[in-house]
């Protein structure tokens, strides 16, 4: 009498850890697409003109800054969008194709604003966060690499 009550217990604890299991897996995947989907609305939120409108203000530009630095911006957003609409899944390839662009896209900056201006973007790109990858491989031009990611 008292083994079957130990399989009835048993059997029922192994049902309770795969659905226990069945939940976290699920949980696991709606993270995974939530934090992509954060990723590619937090680009996808601020057109190209409102990211070198918030440079000029922020970094007072000249007229002849934000003319080069349009381009840039609109170039770097484009291959951004591509990347994560192009997403198989493999989140590893699209960071570190994210990271290539930011690096370019600091590159780029790094010609067009002046010492100052290019310390201030990246102050500004701290305090905007990392939304886009997480981390910070690149050191450019005029000190932390990052391009848009605080954008």
């Amino acid at each position: 009498m008292r083994s079957g009550f130990i399989r009835i217990n048993a059997k029922i604890a192994i049902q309770g850890l795969t659905l226990l299991a069945s939940i976290l897996i699920t949980a696991v995947i709606l993270v995974q697409q939530s934090s992509a989907q954060t990723a590619n609305s937090s680009l996808m939120n601020k057109s190209p003109e409102e990211i070198v409108f918030q440079m000029r203000d922020r970094l007072h530009l000249t007229e002849d800054q934000g003319k080069q630095i349009r381009p840039i911006i609109q170039e770097s957003c484009n291959k951004r969008i591509e990347i994560l609409n192009s997403s198989n899944g493999d989140r590893k390839a699209m960071k570190s194709a994210l990271q290539q662009i930011q690096w370019t896209t600091d590159i780029k900056l790094g010609q067009v604003l002046t010492k100052e201006q290019m310390e201030e973007y990246q102050n500004l790109l701290e305090e905007q966060g990392d939304k886009t990858t997480g981390t910070d491989t690149h050191r450019g031009k005029g000190g932390r690499g990052g391009g848009l990611r605080g954008f």
